[in-house]
């Protein structure tokens, strides 16, 4: 059952296994949605024969909504023409979203038939938005016409024809870029701004233009969501993220979005390439790169005390070769990295190139995003335990038995702090570490400071070989890093750390992970 602990406060709404209408995800009208007054609750009451329910709820514009279920395979929000608004399925058992405008709207949900299912929300009021500045010519000038004529038709007019952000000349090495919104609204902010903060945009002259300027290097490479009608909220910082993540949304001016496959706006990550970003290696397909294939299996922890997905991706002609010829890459956070990058053709195309030897990559599903937070930061042990006390022997079950020194462990946020941890515990079976965005700057409850430099810095030098990336535009953490290289470095191991201009996302780490590979595996010495 769920946990509703945090559920006690501003217009909380429960429903208990509700046995409400279906309504078909296809707009068939004929049937119709249960409603739920205010305050009512429904108790003692199951999913339908065809394990389907919908339910209508009217909410404010600009409204928070939070909540969580339990028990069910799906569940979408619609509006009453039966229009499809975004997935709430997609992240566990949890949801949070803002209402775009004040009205009906529906729950529209799928289990199995006559399932008793669980389902609790809340909703909260926006927030308020704050002063300006500019340093944008294009946006001064439209701020001085705008004291004789409130008409920005022209302005969007040219904004649409090029596109968002807005970039404009500076100096040798850097531009003003500039993020645009068109609306009357509350607030707004960057979700992953280049500050490495959640930036709020500005209001220009009471007009329908909402605006933030940042100066960056011509290097950029850069993803990113808008984020608008954030509710109010006292809660902790981490609580506050979340009520962005409920409103961030791709930005509608910026025709360049990923992934491609994504259900709605919800899921779509903006992005801008400058013309000076360094050509990400193997992204596309090439005819002549012969295809890997992927196979699907379930692994069962005792220590972790659960279960999950791993993918292998085995390479062209894989079961010839003997295992003194082949690599081994153990990468986590699997569905991230299928969903979002191009790493299957990236393996394809390094090998097909020569870059690397033929490499098995092994990928870990890393649950969600609570399992997440409570394995990959080393509270203990036993994730690395794991890996090779139940791990390791597990993929030798399954053919895969590689050397040491041609294994590398990756992962990018958690995932880099993960994989440097358990390279330090086990450095004779983890010799190869390649860390993007590494999360050093964690540290246990009522520790302070860096607490894996910490261990580095105190204890001896280990066998291990570190390939290190962060962005400019990732605040603490690129200082976190900077830190961890430099204890590396006094400690005299062998690494290579370099900075981008990009920020906390996989539309750069994609390009990284080729190039770690190829430094950490080494085929071209």
């Amino acid at each position: 059952m769920i946990g509703k602990g945090s559920f006690g406060k501003i217009k909380q709404f429960c429903l208990y296994g509700v046995a409400l209408l279906a309504l078909p995800l296809c707009g068939n009208a004929d049937q119709s949605c249960a409603s739920l007054a205010t305050g009512e609750m429904m108790t003692n009451q199951y999913l339908d024969e065809s394990g389907s329910f919908c339910l209508q709820l009217y909410f404010n514009q600009g409204d928070l909504i939070q909540g969580k279920f339990d028990s069910l395979d799906n569940l979408d929000l619609y509006t009453i023409q039966h229009e499809h608004l975004r997935q709430l399925s997609g992240n566990g058992n949890e949801f949070l979203f803002t209402v775009p405008k004040s009205d009906n709207y529906q729950f529209v949900a799928k289990g199995k038939p006559k399932q008793p299912f669980e389902l609790i929300w809340q909703s909260t009021p926006p927030g308020i938005p704050k002063a300006y500045t500019l340093i944008s010519p294009e946006l001064i000038k439209l701020e001085q016409s705008l004291s004789t004529n409130k008409d920005t038709s022209i302005f969007w007019q040219k904004i649409a024809k090029q596109g968002t952000p807005l970039i404009e000349p500076y100096d040798e090495n850097n531009v003003i870029m500039t993020f645009l919104w068109r609306g009357q609204l509350q607030n707004i902010k960057i979700f992953g701004s280049p500050t490495g903060d959640h930036d709020d945009l500005y209001h220009l002259a009471n007009s329908d233009v909402w605006f933030r300027s940042y100066i960056v290097p011509k290097t950029t490479r850069y993803s990113y969501q808008l984020a608008p009608n954030i509710p109010i909220t006292a809660k902790p910082l981490s609580e506050q993220r979340r009520s962005i993540v409920a409103t961030a949304q791709q930005d509608p001016l910026n025709p360049h979005f990923y992934p491609l496959n994504s259900s709605d706006k919800f899921h779509r990550q903006s992005y801008v390439e400058l013309a000076d970003a360094k050509v990400q290696f193997g992204i596309k397909p090439e005819a002549s790169s012969p295809k890997g294939k992927l196979t699907e299996h379930r692994f069962n922890s005792h220590i972790l005390n659960n279960e999950r997905d791993i993918t292998i991706y085995w390479p062209a002609n894989s079961q010839a070769l003997p295992p003194a010829e082949l690599n081994l890459v153990i990468l986590f956070d699997s569905k991230q990295y299928q969903q979002k990058t191009a790493i299957i053709t990236i393996m394809d195309n390094l090998i097909a190139h020569k870059k690397i030897a033929p490499t098995i990559m092994v990928m870990i599903d890393t649950l969600d995003s609570e399992t997440r937070s409570q394995e990959l930061p080393p509270y203990s042990t036993k994730l690395a335990d794991m890996l090779v006390t139940e791990f390791l022997p597990w993929l030798k079950q399954n053919h895969i038995e590689v050397k040491p020194n041609h294994t590398v462990i990756a992962g990018s946020s958690f995932g880099g702090l993960a994989s440097s941890y358990i390279a330090f515990l086990y450095p004779q079976y983890f010799p190869n570490v390649l860390s993007l965005s590494g999360s050093f700057g964690w540290a246990p409850k009522n520790h302070t400071g860096e607490w894996l430099s910490e261990q580095f810095a105190q204890q001896s030098t280990k066998p291990i070989k570190f390939y290190l990336n962060a962005g400019l535009f990732e605040g603490n953490l690129l200082t976190s890093n900077r830190h961890f290289s430099n204890i590396l470095r006094a400690k005299g191991y062998t690494f290579f750390y370099h900075e981008t201009a990009s920020g906390h996302d996989y539309l750069h780490w994609q390009g990284e992970l080729a190039e770690g590979l190829q430094y950490l595996l080494n085929t071209d010495d």
